[in-house]
Formats: C-alpha cells, sequence, structure tokens
C-alpha cells in the first residue's frame, strides 16, 4: 500500500498502480503465496490509490487532514490482513493479527510522512509559480505594461490589496495576488473577455485554481466560488471606483468610506458571494480592511 501511494503522490496514479501490481506479484512468486495472497496485495494497493488520490485532492484548512485518511489506512490494511488470513486458514492467528497491527501502524507512520513532505513541497513549489507569473520580468507582465499602463497599474494595486485582504482572513494569498493581477486579463485579446482570459490562463498553463478564479470574473458567466474568488471581485470593484471617480470628491475620509460600502453593499445584495464560503464576518473584516488601511489611492495615501 504504501510504496503504491507514494508513487500515486510523487509521480501519477497510472505509474502508481503498475509498480503496485508489480510489486505485488513479485512477492507473492517470491514468497511461494497463492492467489488469495495476491488479490489482498492487489486490493490493498487500489486502496491506497483511493487515499492518496484523496489526500491530492485535500485542501488545507482546520484540523489536520491526515487523520480520517490515517484511520482508514490502519483499518483497510489490518481488516483485509485478518479477512484473508481467515479465508485462507480458517482460524485467526495472533501472530498474523499482531504483524498486521504493527505493518498498518508503521504503514500509517510512513504515509503521514509522506504526506507532510508533498504538501509542503507541493505549497512551495506552487507559491514560487504564482510569485513567478506576476513578476515584473514575466513575458506576460511585460505584455500588459505594453498595451495598457492604466491597466497594468489597476492589475498591480488589485493584486497588491487582494493579498493584504487574503492573508488578514487567513486564505491563500498568493493566489488572491495572482488572480488579482489577471483578473482583466481577457483584455489583451479582446471580447468575449472572460472566455479570452481563460483561454489565455489556460495557455501559459496557470495552475486550476487561478485559471477558476478568472473564469468567475466579475460574476458574468460563474458566481465566484471561493473565498479568494471573492476577495478578488470585491477587490477589483472598490478600486475600480476610486480609479474613475475624482481626488476632490473622495477628499474626505467619510466620502472614502460610503465608496467602499456603497460598493459592497451593492454587491452582497446581489447574492454575488452567496457560493463563495465568505461569511458575514470575512465579509465584515474585508470591508474594515478597505476602509482603514488599503492603499487606493495612486499615490499610495490610504484611505483612513
Amino acid at each position: 500500500m504504501f510504496l503504491h501511494m507514494v508513487l500515486t503522490m510523487t509521480a501519477t496514479p497510472f505509474l502508481g498502480l503498475l509498480a503496485g501490481c508489480y510489486s505485488s506479484i513479485l512477492l507473492v512468486c517470491i514468497g511461494d503465496g497463492n492467489l488469495g495472497l495476491l488479490c489482498c496485495y492487489l486490493l490493498l494497493c487500489m486502496f491506497g490509490s483511493v487515499i492518496a488520490r484523496d489526500l491530492q485532492r485535500e485542501r488545507k484548512g482546520q484540523g489536520h487532514p491526515f487523520l480520517w485518511a490515517g484511520f482508514l489506512i490502519f483499518t483497510g490494511n489490518l481488516s483485509l490482513s485478518v479477512v484473508f488470513s481467515l479465508i485462507e486458514g480458517g482460524v485467526l492467528d495472533k501472530m498474523v493479527l499482531l504483524y498486521s497491527a504493527l505493518s498498518s501502524g508503521l504503514t500509517v507512520a510512513a504515509a503521514s510522512l509522506l504526506f507532510q513532505l508533498w504538501n509542503d513541497r507541493i505549497a512551495n513549489s506552487r507559491e514560487r509559480r504564482l510569485s513567478l507569473i506576476i513578476g515584473d520580468s514575466y513575458s506576460l507582465v511585460q505584455a500588459m505594461k505594453d498595451f495598457s499602463q492604466a491597466d497594468y497599474a489597476h492589475a498591480r494595486k488589485v493584486s497588491e490589496i487582494a493579498r493584504e485582504c487574503a492573508e488578514r482572513l487567513h486564505v491563500d494569498e498568493c493566489l488572491a495576488a495572482a488572480a488579482g493581477f489577471y483578473y482583466r486579463i481577457g483584455r489583451l485579446e479582446g471580447e468575449p473577455y472572460v472566455e479570452n482570459g481563460v483561454a489565455l490562463a489556460a495557455k501559459r498553463k496557470f495552475p486550476p485554481e487561478l485559471i477558476r478564479i478568472l473564469g468567475e470574473y466579475n460574476g458574468e458567466k460563474l458566481l465566484p466560488s471561493t473565498v479568494e474568488s471573492a476577495v478578488v471581485h470585491i477587490v477589483d470593484q472598490v478600486v475600480a471606483k476610486f480609479d474613475v471617480l475624482d481626488k476632490n470628491a473622495l477628499s474626505s475620509s467619510w466620502n472614502q468610506d460610503i465608496v467602499v460600502y456603497q460598493t459592497l453593499n451593492e454587491n452582497s445584495a446581489k447574492g454575488l458571494y452567496d457560493k463563495s464560503g465568505l461569511s458575514m464576518n470575512l465579509f465584515l473584516i474585508a470591508r474594515d480592511y478597505l476602509i482603514k488601511e488599503a492603499k487606493l489611492y495612486e499615490d499610495g495615501k490610504a484611505a483612513v
């Protein structure tokens, strides 16, 4: 089970399945096993594959995501070993039970370590990728700057504010920053903006979660489905208002507050964030940040 989980998480599910089947056949042949033992090994491999793929899809959140998987690994390994032992011998050998329990415990410990290492590696790799694609040296960033200085300045401002806002909400700030920068990327290709933006991002092999946020641009085709997507939408809308309004009209903090309140309340009343997971508490934190701390002016002056 463990070998198959390693290859499934670090390489591909097909390679993991192939290696699992090969090792199972090899173990049975070397150990002079029978068909029942081979079936047990193959079932353990498939079971490990399912758990490994579930762990790959697991999102970072509260609690420890490995606890349930660890329980399944232990009980699955132990129960399959016991069942096939009973089928073959007719009685349950205490040594077989002890060996199976120890083996299951070691598999859980090794899989837990693997999951932590894999999770850290993926997170670091993904963070570097998201930082790279919004760096000034990235070709698409240069293309945006050449296309329109105004759009580039807007994208950079949305990216920075979305990052800070996401950090306060304890969600993925790197994803929010990248999505904020490329939120209007479809303008490079012209109408339809949403479809062209998604196609351009897919061509560049952007992370799937980033492409999904771009597909939810402005709630035109799809409503924001994550908190990060809601944050980017909120920030983009507020920054757009500040970009077009006269600075003299926003000279007082009271006027600035009204713009933020009005923009957020209008979007919330339309139900744009209903499917995003943005709770009322998170909504209020985001609003307070935009009113009290966010640098919404072009000159960097905070709206306070």
